[in-house]
């Protein structure tokens, strides 16, 4: 169960959406919450509006972050009914963030996402994305609203777990088995399998030619059924449920179909944690699910072990 959930803040409305859901997490697990709030000199959040830039720049930004923190705390955790502390903090934003999370001994991060393509991102968004390839505990984004704290915060009656076969990807479970327990969510392994190409050469000959593939989809199939159920009998948890879909292009693209027809609340998965040109499969796929899907997206990275012994 969650001990202590951090929610890093801006002093934007936007930030807060994540308020709602920490808050719910932090009611169901019995967790403190922790709000974070990274003071930039040169960037004047919505709270400091009416100050004036000398006073501002003379002394009366902390207190006014100080007063922010105190402000949200009051209207949107303790009418939740948790325990919560908050702090003003300086620094580069992401490793502020996650310094202040070893500091707390935190066991989760939630945090608003904009969601959009690189070069729209605004603040957040690259903090979002920098966070998500550097933190060490797990990350729940979920996408920000100007309704702020406002926003109801989903009932997660399903999660969608995705694995595609390596040790990476199953990092993730002890997190997603750990978010289901919290939320008494279903739990649904999914694995995306690539398609079985059939050469050109082998189409004008009839179907004999052909019948070795459709020999190796439907062996792929049943070994990809075969993990996942493996994997549901490990969890040891009473709802679990398994899928594979084939992928007919991106595998992001199809795994969005999927949380669309399934009604899914929340996505689960592991990230390789790199960027530019070193992102691998997964770590692409994590990407876009963050800026594609409607849906919290749980990140978690994987041990360094474990990411070494699959390069």
């Amino acid at each position: 169960m969650y001990r202590v959930i951090l929610v890093p803040l801006d002093g934007s409305k936007f930030t807060e959406t994540a308020l709602p859901v920490a808050a719910s997490l932090a009611r169901k697990s019995g967790a403190k919450l922790h709000l974070v709030h990274v003071l930039d000199m040169l960037r004047r959040p919505e709270y400091a509006r009416d100050i004036e830039p000398h006073e501002w720049w003379g002394g009366k930004a902390m207190d006014a972050a100080n007063e922010y923190l105190v402000k949200v705390d009051a209207e949107a955790v303790w009418k939740a009914g948790v325990e919560s502390t908050h702090a003003v903090v300086t620094g580069t934003i992401d490793a502020a963030i996650l310094d202040e999370a070893e500091k707390k001994d935190a066991d989760l991060i939630v945090m608003t996402t904009h969601g959009r393509p690189p070069v729209q991102r605004l603040w957040l968004g690259s903090t979002a994305d920098r966070i998500a390839r550097t933190s060490p505990i797990p990350v729940l984004f979920v996408h920000g609203s100007e309704e702020g704290a406002k926003v109801s915060p989903p009932a997660f009656r399903k999660l969608l777990v995705t694995l595609d076969g390596s040790e990476v990807s199953e990092t993730v479970l002890p997190h997603a088995l750990e978010f289901a327990r919290v939320n008494d969510s279903e739990i649904r392994l999914l694995y995306v399998a690539e398609p079985v190409r059939i050469p050109a050469t082998a189409l004008p000959t009839g179907a004999d030619a052909t019948a070795p593939f459709v020999e190796a989809l439907a062996q792929r199939d049943e070994a990809a059924a075969g993990y996942l159920d493996g994997i549901a009998q490990d969890l040891d948890y009473p709802r679990v449920t398994t899928e594979v879909v084939t992928s007919e292009g991106p595998v992001a693209e199809e795994i969005l179909d999927v949380i669309e027809r399934r009604g899914v609340d929340a996505v689960a998965l592991a990230t390789h944690g790199r960027g530019g040109i070193r992102r691998l499969v997964l770590g692409s796929v994590a990407d876009k699910l963050l800026r594609g899907s409607n849906v919290p997206v749980l990140l978690c990275r994987p041990h360094a072990e474990a990411s070494q012994a699959e390069e």
